[in-house]
């Protein structure tokens, strides 16, 4: 038989009730409970056992599912390549009271000893343009910077403090850490193939500037390779299949290059990055780069020939570069009816 409710039941989430058996009550909620969600349970004063005693013991139960939690961030928790006035989004599991998070979220940032406090950002929209991060449906979001700039190449730890309330005044009981780690100076690097590490760049093989931030190619194209004779050698953006390139993190210059030669690479002083910081190694340029001589070469001149089959018939062979006596071996070909 069925048996009575035995709670006076308030909570603004939907359920249903039902008895396991004789001693075990139980609640199912129709969905997953959000946070900032109260739930109260209280006896009803007429409840009986089957003897017919009254129950003396708690009259009264109660939960609630916490202040409000960060569900995901933009940018992700852990990354390693954040700017150093990193704009937060955080997706939240309940709507947070602002004041709140203003006294109980901070940023503690390596080599500064106080926690760093926070300030919310309203302009969520023109964010989303810009990041073009995943939204989720019905999720809450909260955007907010550090109130100090970080270092380059530093820890950094985004601190959901206990404490934040959500906006029926159910706050969290725990801090929930989030860490990053700065990205690196604006460098500029150059590179090209050796054949050892203390050779100079092979010269039939391109010449590389890698930057470590993305860099416009306004700024970009302006850089110039000058070689012998005051020849001037464009950069090449290294992208075959855009058809335009906004900022690059790299430029190429095309081979080859006049053997046991020196080169110079001019950058523009003025170049800046995406977040318009200046090139923190530009002393550096002018840089000065060398090629060595052409490497030792043993090739056919296509790679496909036609040999005469009469006696002998030759095939041409370019060598270059390669020691004074070549071993080679010629191959008779059998004559076939």
């Amino acid at each position: 038989p069925r048996l009575i409710e035995p709670f006076d039941i308030q909570c603004p989430e939907k359920g249903h009730a039902r008895w396991a058996d004789g001693k075990n009550w139980i609640y199912d909620f129709d969905r997953d409970v959000p946070a900032g969600v109260i739930c109260e349970f209280i006896l009803k004063s007429d409840l009986k056992t089957l003897p017919g005693r009254a129950l003396t013991e708690q009259k009264q139960f109660s939960f609630s599912t916490g202040g409000p939690a960060i569900k995901e961030s933009y940018p992700y928790e852990g990354s390693t390549y954040i700017d150093e006035d990193q704009i937060f989004i955080l997706v939240l599991d309940a709507e947070p009271l602002e004041e709140s998070i203003i006294s109980n979220v901070s940023c503690s940032i390596e080599g500064i000893n106080e926690r760093v406090g926070i300030k919310i950002l309203k302009e969520r929209e023109k964010l989303r343009k810009i990041y073009r991060y995943r939204r989720y449906k019905d999720m809450p979001e909260v955007a907010l910077q550090c109130k100090q700039s970080f270092p380059n190449n530093s820890n950094v730890s985004l601190i959901w403090g206990r404490g934040v309330k959500s906006l029926n005044g159910v706050q969290t009981t725990e801090d929930q850490i989030l860490p990053f780690r700065t990205r690196e100076p604006f460098r500029a690097a150059f590179s090209c193939e050796r054949e050892n590490p203390k050779a100079d760049c092979i010269p039939i093989l391109p010449m590389y500037l890698n930057f470590t931030s993305p860099v416009s190619w306004e700024y970009a194209s302006k850089i110039t390779l000058k070689g012998p004779g005051n020849k001037i050698y464009q950069p090449s953006t290294c992208y075959r299949y855009e058809e335009k390139i906004d900022f690059v993190t790299y430029i190429s210059f095309k081979d080859p290059f006049p053997e046991n030669s020196s080169f110079v690479i001019e950058i523009p002083k003025d170049i800046k990055d995406d977040a318009g910081r200046s090139l923190s190694n530009i002393d550096r340029f002018p840089l000065e780069v060398e090629t060595d001589s052409y490497p030792p070469l043993a090739k056919f001149s296509a790679r496909f020939g036609i040999i005469e089959l009469k006696e002998d018939a030759a095939l041409p062979v370019t060598l270059r570069n390669m020691e004074h006596e070549v071993t080679t071996r010629m191959l008779k070909i059998e004559e076939k009816e």
